[in-house]
């Protein structure tokens, strides 16, 4: 079993972790708290908007927004993502604004898509999501599993003037209810929205909400954090080295020393994981890094890692080999040329994610 834990923090600092597995792929809620915390991000304190593009270069979309947004939104902190699909590129960009954002995060969730995580969490790819906190109340219509538009009020005002404002209304939907209401003001709701299907939830399931995005919106408006350095990946290469003459030895040994042989070659496979990765369990080496970095373990992946340039002080997070294509995510202070991706961070510099194929 290969385990990550995910802390999730609301803006009134209530935590839920939830520990992931990585191999079964499920989750569950525990009581331990995680060094990879995913905070909150209030809705009146971010920007979201998304648009199509005519544009096809990813790099050329990157830039294109990136001059927008530093022109439009000076010191402000963001993040953009391209949705590619068969006919055109969608464009998904937030912009963090007059929040002070904690040293420690892993990565950050705003909350209209915590909100509609919570929908998605209660069975539900479309309707209402309201959050009635005492300072605000969020509106979050979903429908067909996107954001159509999102509001926000101040707290205390009544559920029928938070619906007269809105710019359109859609009845007979689901509407999922966070916070305390009064039983009168959750049936006016019902009634204001002509829906049969209310859904209650506590202020906590939003720190659990938010624990399961690097689950379950592991890229999408994450500004995520790097998790390998450069050294670390270079470790890498050299545990996949390893592992490759490991079991090209293993293959060509006689029968009779197979059974002897594994056993040793298994605790020098252990010894090399736990060089590479001090501070990472060791349980089974190969299907953590399997997990990790789905890799074949092939020269294929040596060829393609050798064709990623990066600038100088990079710092690499993570890396994939999946179907024949590398994916290697981290940070530079430039965007490298070939980025599909590219994601300021508060230090200035730029996230990036890169493809080989």
């Amino acid at each position: 079993m290969i385990v990550r834990y995910f802390t999730g923090i609301d803006d009134k600092g209530t935590k839920v972790t939830v520990a992931y597995d990585i191999l079964k792929k499920d989750w569950k809620e525990v009581s331990k708290e995680s060094k990879d915390k995913v905070y909150l991000i209030p809705a009146d304190r971010l920007i979201y908007f998304k648009e199509d593009t005519e544009i096809e270069n990813y790099n050329q979309i990157l830039n294109y927004y990136k001059l927008l947004l530093e022109e439009k939104y000076p010191n402000y902190l963001y993040d953009i993502y391209v949705e590619k699909s068969q006919t055109k590129n969608i464009v998904h960009v937030m912009v963090v604004k007059d929040f002070e954002i904690s040293s420690d995060y892993f990565a950050l969730d705003g909350e209209i898509f915590t909100l509609k995580r919570l929908l998605e969490l209660s069975g539900e790819k479309e309707g209402y999501v309201f959050n009635f906190d005492t300072d605000r109340i969020t509106c979050v219509l979903v429908k067909n599993g996107s954001i159509q538009y999102y509001r926000v009020f101040k707290g205390g005002e009544e559920p029928s003037t938070v619906i007269n404002q809105l710019p359109y209304v859609e009845k007979n939907k689901p509407v999922l209810i966070v916070g305390n209401l009064t039983k009168e003001l959750k049936d006016e709701v019902r009634f204001l929205l002509s829906s049969s299907n209310v859904i209650e939830k506590d202020r906590r399931s939003l720190a659990l909400a938010c624990a399961l995005k690097p689950i379950f919106d592991k890229d999408f408006l994450s500004f995520r954090k790097n998790e390998f350095t450069k050294e670390e990946l270079e470790k890498l290469k050299l545990f996949l080295v390893a592992m490759l003459v490991i079991y090209i030895i293993i293959y060509f040994l006689p029968s009779y020393f197979v059974e002897k042989k594994i056993k040793d070659l298994k605790k020098l496979e252990a010894k090399i994981f736990k060089s590479a990765f001090p501070d990472v369990p060791v349980v089974s080496p190969y299907d953590q890094l399997k997990a990790s970095v789905k890799t074949n373990l092939s020269f294929e992946l040596s060829k393609k890692l050798s064709q990623v340039n990066l600038p100088k002080n990079s710092k690499i997070y993570s890396i994939e080999y999946f179907d024949g294509v590398l994916t290697v995510k981290g940070e530079s202070s430039e965007p490298p040329q070939l980025s599909k991706s590219v994601k300021k961070t508060p230090s200035g510099n730029f996230e990036f994610e890169i493809e080989v194929k």
